[in-house]
């Protein structure tokens, strides 16, 4: 839905990360008390509350095991769509309501929606999202005029080159369910009111795959107590067993073309990532940074049209290369870039190890401080009323890509040292088996 998308008009005044000539030795371990009030609530959701009795807002998240890199075959996009109609399930029109505002985001790894409520309506908000999960009917009209809404989205993107969302749906559709073609667009106009129900019951996990969490001055037992009431009196619509694992590998070092329903050509590269333990966890997710770090330097692609992250599908866990082109003659040297930039940042030459690993643990050690952030923001002159809620996003997103809670991500970096880092590099350097999509519209 992305009007309100924290991930895209928060303007953020922290200076982006970036590495100094020199560093302090390792440090022996790092803090792991979680700031965190933790809960399980009635069917097995789980709550996670920061409460910070300054914030001006209490702002909350509910995240559902539905994404762009698990739809259906041929349900392309299909969580983006039931994203748009949980929200329109209690608001048709709009976006706001007296005291508050929402909104909805759906990404390769979950969909979410979320509240930003004045203090005083912090009941009344997560009214809404004990609403939000039981989606009892989808109505024509809504669905029609959410198809549009999306088109516009995909319109408005492709024309500014950044096709990355679109591109993770079709990844999904041909790579891991072997289409040639992508129907990224038409498989959203053909959705029926009841179709798109039946998938949203079958797809939205039972309670125990719901996360919810909520950053504010509410105290965090009151909000569990909300929450625990209004579950234990409702029965939730939406059920199914949690996605599993799977023993079955994506294919390695191949080179693909195929099509979508969209004007733009995208590139997309993967290779699987070593995923035996947490500190292998935390070490690719520390390769990733650095790989970002490298292609944002000024090159032949414009800034945000290249980028890596990590995806985990149930084949195993990824390392993914995005390259929006202009041309599909482009796809050449979107590799070379992305050789280039694997290569350097592999053997150091971009960023040296020690010094990295130093920076990057330090980064991850830091604690969850709004007010360095809201001095930034305020001597910028910008908004500050949701940094708190941004933080927490930050957080609750690194462990949902992690699949490691806040004290086992801090475990995690504190026992990552130079040696083992080196040694999952070297590994990345050694067996990476990198294989290409090139997709063109039809």
């Amino acid at each position: 839905m992305n009007k309100l998308s924290l991930l895209t008009c928060l303007a953020i005044a922290a200076t982006p990360f970036a590495l100094s000539p020199s560093a302090p030795s390792l440090p022996p371990t790092l803090e792991t008390e979680d700031p965190f009030s933790r809960f399980e609530l009635p069917g097995g959701a789980r709550l996670v509350v920061l409460q910070l009795a300054d914030a001006p807002r209490q702002s909350t998240f509910t995240f559902l095991p539905l994404g762009l890199l698990h739809d259906d075959a041929e349900h392309a996009q299909y969580s983006h769509l039931v994203e748009h109609m949980l929200i329109r399930s209690t608001d048709p029109d709009n976006l706001s309501a007296p005291g508050m505002t929402f909104n909805g985001e759906t990404t390769g790894d979950a969909l979410r929606v979320e509240t930003y409520a004045e203090v005083e309506k912090w009941e009344a908000s997560l009214d809404r999202h004990l609403k939000w999960l039981e989606l009892e009917a989808v109505s024509e009209e809504d669905l029609e005029r959410e198809k549009g809404r999306i088109a516009r989205e995909e319109a408005s993107t492709v024309q500014n080159g950044y096709t990355h969302k679109w591109a993770e749906a079709a990844w999904n559709q041909i790579v891991r369910h072997g289409r040639s073609h992508a129907a990224v667009h038409a498989d959203v106009v053909g959705a029926t009111p009841d179709g798109l129900l039946d998938y949203a019951k079958q797809h939205l996990g039972q309670l125990n795959t719901v996360l919810i969490a909520s950053v504010g001055p509410v105290d965090p037992a009151a909000i569990r107590a909300k929450l625990a009431e209004g579950l234990s009196e409702r029965t939730v619509a939406l059920s199914s067993t949690p996605r599993q694992a799977s023993n079955k590998k994506l294919p390695a070092r191949t080179t693909t073309t195929a099509t979508w329903d969209l004007d733009a050509h995208h590139m997309v590269q993967w290779m699987e990532l070593r995923d035996r333990d947490a500190r292998d966890r935390v070490a690719g997710h520390a390769l990733v940074q650095l790989l970002n770090m490298e292609l944002a330097k000024p090159g032949e692609f414009k800034v945000g049209h290249l980028f890596t992250s990590t995806a985990s599908v149930p084949e195993g866990r990824y390392l993914m290369f995005s390259a929006s082109l202009a041309e599909p003659e482009d796809a050449d040297r979107a590799r070379a870039v992305f050789e280039s930039a694997l290569d350097k940042v592999l053997s150091g030459k971009s960023f040296p190890i020690p010094i990295a690993l130093t920076q990057l643990r330090a980064q991850a050690a830091q604690s969850i401080d709004p007010a360095p952030a809201r001095k930034q923001l305020e001597r910028m002159g910008r908004d500050t009323t949701l940094i708190e809620a941004q933080l927490l996003l930050t957080a609750v997103m690194n462990e949902l890509r992690l699949g490691l809670n806040y004290e086992e991500t801090r475990a995690a970096w504190a026992a990552l040292d130079l040696d083992q880092m080196e040694s999952y590099l070297e590994h990345v350097r050694t067996h990476a088996k990198v294989s290409s999509l090139v997709i063109s519209p039809k």
